[in-house]
């Protein structure tokens, strides 16, 4: 039995049909039988009025089905007004979320709303659509790769213009790789 703080509080948001398998789990694979409905709140994320009141003073969500909460605005709505406010999200999701890059980039922005910013969906379907080349030009980046390190830094900047924080380590690195022999 593991013995949480006093004011420790987990809130588990489900969908319906996994709320029995989710408290189930919790107490038969981590002994928590006291502390369900007690510091661990497994509760239906439809369930908006107990949701909200359960993610007061709530040290960590777990959301199941993460990618369910794109399909329900008011869910959505409520889950990220708290998000900022909670130390520790965890989403979990086995559904990927491509082809829908408006909601993959709703679940982001609960991780991180300054990097993923809503008003941003433009940017973010291009750095979508461009992930290999990015993955590949990245990797290319080593000092092992030093000759070809300003080709590879000039496709980079030819892929995204108008990124002016690459274009900014971009020069960097051709002033730093400028120095060697």
């Amino acid at each position: 039995v593991i013995d949480f703080p006093s004011n420790h509080k987990v809130v588990v948001a489900v969908p319906s049909a996994l709320r029995s398998q989710w408290r189930s789990e919790l107490v038969g694979r981590f002994g928590l039988n006291v502390q369900i409905d007690d510091t661990v709140a497994v509760i239906e994320f439809d369930d908006i009025d107990t949701l909200s009141e359960e993610l007061h003073g709530c040290g960590m969500l777990v959301i199941d089905e993460a990618h369910h909460l794109t399909e329900e605005p008011e869910i959505y709505d409520v889950i990220r007004s708290f998000s900022e406010r909670i130390p520790r999200l965890l989403l979990l999701s086995a559904t990927p979320v491509l082809g829908n890059e408006e909601g993959f980039l709703r679940i982001l922005h609960l991780i991180d709303p300054i990097v993923f910013r809503l008003d941003s969906i433009d940017g973010f379907r291009n750095m979508i659509s461009k992930r290999q080349t990015i993955a590949v030009l990245l990797a290319s980046l080593a000092p092992e790769n030093m000759l070809e390190m300003h080709t590879n830094l000039d496709e980079l900047e030819q892929t995204f213009p108008n990124d002016g924080l690459l274009l900014k380590y971009s020069a960097s690195l051709r002033d730093i790789s400028g120095r060697f022999p």
